[in-house]
């Protein structure tokens, strides 16, 4: 199934997403979620990406992006701003829809 355009979650989208929030980027997995196993399975993701690669936000932040953009077929900018939005991120939200406009092939 084509995803609509301006929908694809790109490399700018996620590189904004881990330079704003990056210290509260467990929150946001749990509102994509990653995965379809509940509660335990994101908080077992969590652990495995902070174990992976530790000490730096940055780079666990990007890794649960790209884990969710690999793990759920239908991950699009909407999810992503609804997640932000839940979470108080409304500045951030607003910032990821005006990213819509322009539209890269994301090569995950």
């Amino acid at each position: 199934m084509s995803m609509a355009v301006g929908e694809k979650v790109t490399h700018k989208m996620v590189s904004h997403i881990e330079g704003t929030i990056a210290a509260d980027w467990q929150n946001l997995a749990y509102h994509l979620p990653l995965n379809d196993k509940g509660m335990i399975g994101v908080k077992n993701e969590i652990d495995n990406i902070e174990h992976s690669d530790r000490g730096s936000l940055v780079g666990q932040c990007k890794n649960m992006l790209i884990a969710w953009l690999k793990n759920d077929e239908q991950a699009t900018v909407t999810k992503l701003v609804k997640a932000l939005r839940d979470m108080g991120k409304n500045r951030s939200a607003t910032e990821i829809e005006a990213m819509r406009e322009v539209q890269e092939d994301p090569g995950w």
